[in-house]
């Protein structure tokens, strides 16, 4: 039987690369939400300062 610690002492390559991921995915969608927020902000400003 192995354990969870054998299996990453095996595969530490594995292990690291699905953390980058995880980690780029949950922070990605931050970033994408935060851009999105601040390029609506944005473009709000700009209509009311073009009229």
């Amino acid at each position: 039987m192995h354990s969870a610690f054998d299996w990453v002492a095996e595969h530490p390559k594995e292990l690291a690369i699905g953390a980058i991921v995880t980690v780029a995915f949950l922070f990605g969608g931050e970033l994408v939400a935060a851009g999105a927020g601040l390029l609506t902000y944005l473009v709000n400003l700009f209509a009311q300062t073009a009229r």
